[in-house]
Order: structure tokens, then sequence, then C-alpha cells
């Protein structure tokens, strides 16, 4: 859980240093153009952030009847949402907001439609 976690947080602060570098060629001047870039994609980042969420939050209600459903009352069973299912719905769910694509991948490659490009 921390090493997704951890790749997660990576992932926000690359999107975050590409979106920056690519206002930077705006017309202003040195210290304005790094504050104004700092600003806008912040901004940008937040509106992404909130499309995760977002997505996040249609996965769980999308699925909230499997997930209270009980075969065996007082029991607790497999309900087959798995980290990587739920992971895959919501990435599929962000991509359709946003056009970007999320991945799960590792070093040791499993499933070959998540190599990384």
């Amino acid at each position: 859980m921390f090493r997704r976690l951890m790749i997660v947080t990576l992932s926000i602060v690359i999107l975050a240093e590409t979106i920056s570098a690519s206002f930077a060629n705006d017309n202003l001047k040195p210290s304005e153009t790094t504050t104004a870039a700092t600003e806008k994609s912040l901004y940008i980042l937040a509106d992404k952030l909130t499309d995760l969420l977002l997505s996040t939050r249609n996965v769980i209600a999308l699925n909230q009847d499997l997930i209270n459903t009980c075969p065996n009352p007082g029991h607790y069973s497999f309900k087959g949402l798995t980290p990587a299912v739920v992971g895959t719905q919501i990435g599929n769910d962000f991509y359709l907001r946003t056009g970007i694509k999320m991945k799960q991948t590792s070093l040791k490659i499993r499933n070959p439609r998540n190599a990384p490009n």
C-alpha cells in the first residue's frame, strides 16, 4: 500500500514539473515567469487531482451494491474488489474525464497492456 502511495505521489510531482515547464515560455520577466507558471501549474494540477477524486468516488458509487452485499450475514467474504481491479476502474474513469492514461505497472511486468510507455 505504501509503495502504491509513493508511486502516486511521484506521478503527481512529475505531472506538476511537466506542467510548470510547459508554461515557462510566457512573455514575462524571469521572476514573474516562475511565479505565474507555478501558480498556473498548481491550478491545473488541482483540477486533475479533483478529477482523480471524482473518478474514485464514481467507481466506489458504481460498486456500492457489491460492497454492501453480504452473502453470509455476520461473515466476511471476498467481493472481487482488489486494489488492482479498483485501480484499473479508476484509471479508466479518469481517462474518460481527462484523456490522461494511468497504468499500474512494476519492474516485473505481468500484464503487457500495463507496460510503461
